[in-house]
């Protein structure tokens, strides 16, 4: 039930809130129970007692939302009344300060909590019929996520993308703030930083991540990536030409998954014309990846790593992953105060009022 407040708030925010509807679709108890082993609020530190796990992993969500560090976000949490409403912090209660956002920020990581929050989500919007239980397809790619840091010298040997040995190149840096991170060359442009393999489905929902050091060749990747994704079998595995190899088709087979991934012309064999024609539609699915990451990129704002290290960069780019779901769910559905429905049939009602 809202509190007095919370419901004035949502009256201001209107029912059609992106924050709204997943304050409401989403059953935050499933959530409250992984968070359970952050830290125990019967034991107070130092006297004080820890805020509500569920309501700091609300900021957490805000916060890769709307890409604010953490004085920022103290800031929002006392200002903004969408930020009130989503975390439950009331008007009258103090909110975390940035060394509590911070502090908080750093368990998940250190238990390893983020993916399963993620997977929990999943699992909540598959229940709601949002995401599909059962995907018939898995469209694979990777995008680098640069380093929060910077190399302090210059660098030279560094790897190329789409190269099959990027992983044994052996970079003439070091002293990095930032030791996981390595270089790439993409083009005429290099990047300091990592690189983020993901697998969404059909309809675009992210359902599986993992991240490397941005030397990591996607093509050498992509047999580890695949064994360790929640797949179904019969499912289509669709790759762009950078994983085009007789190796990885016979991962898929291996898995009893089907072959979706382009084909490349070698030098002196150019492709068929049904190559030709199977790349043009694997093309027109691919697509759904790309427009992911774009989001990901353009609205969540998230080309480089605010955190130091593979561990707080791949937690930091689940968080993004899980905002970027909430984003594609809350596309999808109405609100009602009392019920949440499919916006198909939330327009046909309104048509046949």
């Amino acid at each position: 039930m809202l509190g007095f407040t919370a419901q004035m708030v949502q009256e201001r925010l209107g029912t059609q809130h992106h924050l709204v509807k997943m304050y409401h679709l989403l059953d935050w108890d499933a959530f409250a129970e992984i968070l359970s082993v952050v830290y125990d609020r019967k034991k107070p530190v130092a006297g004080v007692v820890p805020y509500e796990p569920i309501k700091m992993f609300r900021v957490m969500i805000l916060q890769a939302w709307h890409s604010l560090g953490d004085a920022k976000m103290e800031e929002a949490l006392k200002v903004r009344l969408d930020f009130m409403f989503f975390t439950d912090f009331d008007v009258a209660e103090s909110v975390p300060d940035e060394t509590s956002i911070c502090r908080f920020r750093n368990r998940l990581v250190a238990k390893g909590l983020d993916a399963k929050l993620f997977t929990e989500l999943n699992r909540q919007l598959v229940a709601q019929g949002i995401m599909v239980e059962k995907a018939h397809a898995a469209v694979i790619d990777a995008s680098v996520i640069e380093s929060a840091a910077k190399p302090r010298q210059t660098v030279e040997n560094i790897a190329e993308d789409r190269k099959e040995d990027d992983a044994q190149v052996s970079e003439q840096v070091t002293h990095s703030v930032d030791p996981d991170a390595a270089w790439l060359k993409k083009g005429r442009k290099s990047y300091y930083g990592f690189k983020l393999f993901a697998a969404t489905d059909e309809d675009g929902f992210m359902r599986h991540a993992q991240m490397t050091p941005a030397n990591h060749s996607e093509m050498t990747y992509f047999e580890p990536f695949v064994n360790n994704m929640p797949s179904n079998e019969g499912m289509r595995v669709y790759s762009d030409k950078g994983n085009a190899s007789k190796a990885n088709r016979e991962v898929l087979k291996k898995h009893k998954l089907k072959d979706g991934i382009m084909h490349r012309a070698a030098r002196n064999k150019p492709l068929t014309s049904k190559q030709k024609k199977k790349n043009k539609l694997i093309s027109k699915v691919r697509y759904v990846v790309e427009q992911s990451f774009g989001t990901m990129k353009r609205i969540l704002h998230f080309s480089r790593s605010s955190y130091m290290g593979l561990d707080k960069t791949l937690a930091q780019t689940l968080r993004k992953l899980m905002c970027l779901n909430m984003i594609k769910a809350a596309n999808k559905v109405t609100f009602f105060p009392d019920k949440m429905m499919p916006s198909k049939e939330a327009i046909q009602l309104g048509d046949a009022a």
